[in-house]
């Protein structure tokens, strides 16, 4: 049985496999990043939300007071989509972390074949 090989000796298969495990890496790594700046803004917004809540003592005027709130209830809103953002990278994560084992797998699965051609 013949197998396809490229200019490195490796099958095509195996070589494929490889690209798509470092594409997967790449862009988990990218991933991971973005996660940890969407929780840090959402921390930062919410560090934000209560200093604005902090400002209403019983001598700030009805009308200022109104305006601290609704600001403070903007940052909870801004909040709460960046802990979505988190929420949604931490889920893209787990599949691509299933997408890296299948390709591992496949990978050292198209490893064998070729030493089972080799024999």
């Amino acid at each position: 049985m013949s197998t396809n090989r490229d200019t490195k000796g490796e099958t095509v298969s195996e070589k494929q496999y490889r690209d798509k495990i470092a594409t997967i890496k790449k862009q988990q790594g990218t991933d991971e990043t973005a996660r940890s700046k969407a929780r840090a803004a959402a921390a930062k917004y919410r560090a934000d939300a209560a200093k604005e809540g902090q400002k209403v003592t019983p001598r700030t005027t009805p009308t200022m007071a109104r305006q601290y709130l609704r600001t403070a209830q903007g940052l909870e809103q801004k909040a709460a989509v960046e802990d979505k953002k988190a929420a949604d990278l931490s889920t893209k994560l787990g599949w691509s972390a299933s997408d890296l084992a299948s390709a591992e797998e496949n990978r050292l699965f198209a490893v064998e074949g070729e030493r089972v051609d080799l024999i």
